[in-house]
């Protein structure tokens, strides 16, 4: 038996005014995922464990048959592992997000606009950690370039504190939410000085661009030591993502990474290749495949922008899934696939509760029928979107 295991990151979303009270999961035209529900088994699991903060980080080990209350140290150094950060034991790991604040105000008055900074590129955003390279980095403190607004610092024998993620304060002052640590609320101020008017971020204003003009520490840790996911499972196992942080739980976990270009880890991923990616493997050399995708809260919500959240769901379920369902009933092939959701994501709201998550598991055998029909209205009672009420 082969295994795909595909994560839609906190796809539920939560109801939209807008689209007559609906999550865009449920007013999406999702039909081979419905398909997919009405064909398998449904029912609801929950990935963070009770009293963890829910988040990304804790559920996807969780989900990989990791337990987060024995295995995870923190977000940042599972990121570190996908970039080849070097770290002792004694290393402390922080996620440096570039974000864009407010420019007017004292710092502490100044509000967070954009956790992500409009999802700067890559490219931009390494002209900007090399600029808070030249100003920060000696024997003690490293910064790393990571992707888009997602960067790494690594303080030699630095301290663990209480940090707040920015996505979870957006349109706030960020005064209450600062740390309570000198040294890094120190940096986090120097930074808006040498970014906000760094030319790269002038240019960005200029194209109508969100300026990355700070720095955000959140996502402290130490280096984590997972025991191997083969040794572990007895199976073989790979990763598709654009994620820093699931590559990283899979460097951790000895599971192989693949590379699909064009993915970005937002919505403009390149759907048809990482497709196209997760099916070859599994098919080739047996290896379980898992992969996650998007996360409404942190992207969605604060464009304002229904499209962008429905669009990527149509196209996620016609991309993938009829391509990995047809790859899988050819002759000769038996797989499980399993879909889930790993934290119920509230947009916006503040931090998640740790509650159920729908999932739907299916067997794929090797057949000649087609795929079945794909009914004209969405089976009341046997499609992922409507076990939102109950979790």
């Amino acid at each position: 038996m082969k295994y795909i295991v595909i994560l839609g990151d906190g796809m539920s979303d939560e109801p939209v005014e807008a689209l007559g009270g609906k999550t865009p999961l449920e007013a999406a035209n999702i039909p081979n995922l419905d398909a997919l529900a009405s064909m398998g088994e449904l029912g609801l699991v929950q990935n963070v464990p009770q009293g963890m903060s829910p988040g990304s980080e804790v559920a996807n080990l969780s989900v990989l048959g990791y337990d987060p209350r024995q295995d995870f140290t923190g977000r940042s150094p599972l990121e570190a592992l996908s970039v080849g950060v070097p770290m002792t034991p004694e290393d402390v790991v922080f996620r440096c997000n570039l974000v864009t604040l407010t420019e007017e105000e004292p710092y502490a008055q100044k509000t967070i606009l954009d956790h992500s900074a409009g999802e700067i590129s890559t490219a931009e955003a390494d002209v900007l950690v090399q600029a808070l390279r030249d100003a920060f980095d000696d024997n003690q403190f490293r910064f790393y370039t990571g992707t888009s607004y997602r960067h790494l610092m690594v303080w030699k024998g630095g301290r663990i504190s209480p940090l707040e993620p920015p996505h979870d304060h957006l349109g706030q002052v960020i005064g209450p939410w600062l740390p309570q640590e000198p040294q890094l609320r120190s940096f986090m101020e120097r930074s808006f000085q040498i970014l906000n008017d760094h030319p790269l971020n002038r240019q960005r204003q200029a194209q109508g661009k969100r300026k990355a003009n700070s720095l955000w520490y959140w996502g402290a840790g130490t280096r984590p030591s997972l025991r191997s996911f083969t040794e572990k499972t007895g199976l073989r196992g790979a990763m598709v993502s654009a994620v820093d942080l699931l590559k990283g739980i899979a460097v951790g976990a000895g599971m192989g990474v693949y590379t699909v270009p064009g993915a970005t880890g937002s919505i403009d991923t390149n759907w048809e290749g990482k497709a196209r990616r997760r099916c070859r493997p599994c098919c080739t050399t047996g290896m379980t495949l898992y992969t996650s995708t998007w996360k409404p809260r942190t992207k969605w919500p604060t464009r304002g922008c229904l499209r962008r959240r429905c669009v990527p769901l149509n196209t996620w379920t016609a991309g993938f899934w009829l391509r990995c369902a047809r790859r899988w009933r050819e002759p000769g092939r038996t797989a499980g696939f399993w879909c889930c959701r790993t934290i119920p994501i509230c947009c916006g709201c503040g931090p998640t509760p740790a509650t159920q998550c729908p999932m739907c598991s299916m067997t794929a055998v090797a057949s000649a029928e087609p795929l079945p029909t794909i009914p004209k209205q969405r089976p009341k009672h046997r499609g992922i979107s409507s076990l939102r009420a109950s979790c």
